[in-house]
């Protein structure tokens, strides 16, 4: 399961939403006080690193977002 909050190098980061692509999905966790942004592939509902970065981008800018 995709936690709602997860600690990343020693901050606390929160779900804010997932990006689904046609190769993958992804979880944007924000934290508003660092103004920072981190983004993970969902792999049988555990986080990763992202494998393709260009897929991403592809789903940032053309904004494919499914509800959290």
């Amino acid at each position: 399961m995709i936690e709602k909050s997860i600690m990343y190098n020693g901050k606390e980061y929160l779900l804010n939403r997932k990006i689904k692509t046609n190769k993958a999905t992804y979880a944007e966790y924000r934290n508003e006080k660092l103004k920072k942004i981190k983004f993970f592939e969902i792999n049988n509902d555990e986080l990763e690193e992202i494998k393709d970065k260009e897929d991403l981008k592809k789903a940032i800018t053309e904004n494919y977002i499914t509800e959290v």
